[in-house]
């Protein structure tokens, strides 16, 4: 049997029948899309829904990637302790600290307390050598101080320092409070009422709750009612590193006193001044 052949239009030369393409033989290899010559309705219609199934899957791409990241930038959640699990902790680590800088700043119309600022270095066993700022007869003076064996020493703008007993620092500051466990920072911690963890910063917890007066004037003497307060209690050791009493001024308006701790357990010698 011969082997068919085809024939060119307006020709009568025989053709390769393999060489003459149909409609549905030529189609766009880029976009799927079939060529005017000769396309069938029925293919315009499969390269239309490949298009419209394509671009819905580039959007559902897109908006799983935009949604994936935004999840990756929520804040991941911290676990807090409960309060009075902190209080236990950050007073027994107090208890245990054997010296530490300490920074005293008071803000506010509070008569009572005789110092706006103090700063310096202080012992467990009730030593204690810095500078301070008291406000005298109206007019704020600047003395450095030692407290060495119960006596203090004082020394002002002027002359040398003067020894006097360890008694008279109760009139304008005792910082030998501070690491005294009945009288301190592990007294106030403890007799905090309502204890709350309010969050976490600076790898510290913010411990929150009321203090008692006359628990509080161990730190601040002159304090005449209870106060809030708010201590930082440094995550890694329990060591309390911030404390600040916020209460009413004289004048009606807000006030405060902060003190702040570093420094822990380093040697330290403070001897009497010559």
């Amino acid at each position: 049997m011969s082997t068919p052949t085809a024939t060119a239009p307006g020709t009568t030369a025989p053709v390769d029948p393999a060489l003459v393409a149909t409609a549905d033989d030529v189609t766009d290899e880029d976009d799927g899309a079939a060529h005017d010559i000769g396309a069938r309705p029925a293919t315009a219609a499969r390269v239309q829904a490949r298009g419209r199934w394509r671009r819905r899957t580039l959007v559902t791409a897109v908006a799983g990637v935009l949604l994936l990241a935004g999840c990756s930038a929520d804040p991941p959640v911290v676990d807090l302790p409960g309060g009075p699990d902190l209080v236990a902790r950050s007073a027994t680590a107090m208890r245990a600290v054997t010296s530490a800088s300490f920074a005293i700043a008071v803000t506010g119309q509070l008569p009572e307390l005789t110092i706006t600022k103090a700063d310096g270095v202080l012992t467990a066993e009730g030593d204690a050598q810095g500078t301070a700022t008291a406000l005298q007869f109206g007019q704020l003076l600047e003395v450095e101080f030692v407290v060495t064996a119960g006596d203090l020493y004082l020394k002002g703008p002027t002359g040398g320092y003067t020894k006097l007993a360890g008694a008279f620092a109760d009139a304008v500051y005792d910082p030998t409070a501070i690491l005294d466990p009945d009288r301190g920072v592990v007294k106030v911690v403890e007799s905090m009422s309502d204890p709350t963890v309010a969050g976490r910063s600076d790898g510290g917890y913010q411990l929150t709750g009321g203090v008692p007066q006359a628990v509080a004037v161990g730190l601040a003497p002159g304090i005449t009612s209870d106060v809030a307060a708010t201590v930082t209690v440094d995550a890694a050791t329990s060591r309390v590193t911030d404390l600040r009493f916020d209460l009413d001024g004289a004048d009606g308006q807000a006030a405060s006193v902060g003190l702040t701790f570093a420094d822990f357990d380093q040697a330290v010698s403070i001897t009497p001044p010559s």
